[in-house]
């Protein structure tokens, strides 16, 4: 079990690319304050009372990440049984460029006022999510076009309204394969974000805007999801009436199994 971190009314530095595991983060005298470097992470432990101690004194929290050497904050495990807490809305947080997974509780800043989160990515513990609602909802989160599509994860049938596309995901099928002794089985999952739109630039532009956000989300894209790939977009044919786009994408999730020998 990994140790407690108690800021004691003083300040705590993760240098660049520093990497420290915890299982909690308190302040026993008011005034702290907790600072992530550039690259730096921080992991708690897969525990039950993990995280963020919410009986702690006040304290604030900076994450300075870049570009290129985004901050993380997870767990310690890839497939957590248990989430740990996020800070409490008392707890100024001021975050830039900040990857943070598998947490319990409110985050973003439309919470608090204390908060501001500068393109940080926020994905909070799951356990039953749909993997194509999954990647509906990342798609929603990430879109930086002016132009926002209408984005649909079900299988009701729909066609664009407008210039605006209409972008569908839908799973093709889940094969599974066994990997070495039975311990863990890596299952894919092969889903299609299918692009459809009445004006042509539109549909291009909104294809490469998928492309784009799954590129930056190759490497564990969700909990329990150690990878991700797609292919570049296969154009389906246009007309004056519907232009459309089809991004193939496969999930790979590791399950654990039981094992009896």
């Amino acid at each position: 079990m990994s140790a407690t971190l108690d800021l004691a009314g003083g300040t705590t530095t993760l240098s660049d690319d520093q990497a420290a595991s915890y299982l909690k983060v308190t302040n026993s005298v008011a005034g702290g304050h907790l600072i992530l470097s550039p690259g730096s992470s921080m992991t708690f432990d897969d525990t039950s009372g993990a995280g963020f101690d919410p009986a702690a004194l006040g304290y604030d929290i900076t994450i300075n990440g870049t570009a290129s050497s985004h901050c993380v904050i997870k767990s310690a495990s890839d497939t957590p049984t248990n989430a740990w807490a996020a800070p409490p809305v008392t707890i100024p947080i001021m975050a830039t460029r900040c990857d943070i997974y598998n947490y319990s509780g409110n985050l973003g800043s439309g919470y608090t006022s204390l908060w501001t989160f500068t393109n940080c990515n926020l994905f909070p513990f799951e356990t039953k999510t749909e993997p194509r609602t999954l990647i509906a909802n990342l798609l929603t989160a990430q879109w930086t076009l002016a132009t926002v599509p209408e984005f649909r994860d079900d299988d009701e049938r729909r066609m664009p309204q407008g210039l605006t596309p209409l972008i569908k995901v839908y799973p093709l099928n889940s094969p599974s394969t066994l990997k070495g002794r039975g311990e863990t089985q890596r299952i894919e999952h092969h889903l299609t974000a299918s692009i459809r739109c009445r004006d042509q630039d539109n549909a291009f532009a909104a294809k490469e805007e998928v492309c784009r956000i799954l590129d930056y989300y190759l490497d564990h894209p969700f909990t329990g999801y150690d990878l991700m790939t797609h292919q570049d977009g296969a154009y389906r044919g246009g007309s004056t009436w519907l232009f459309q786009w089809d991004v193939e994408i496969t999930l790979y999730q590791l399950r654990k199994v039981v094992v009896r020998r």
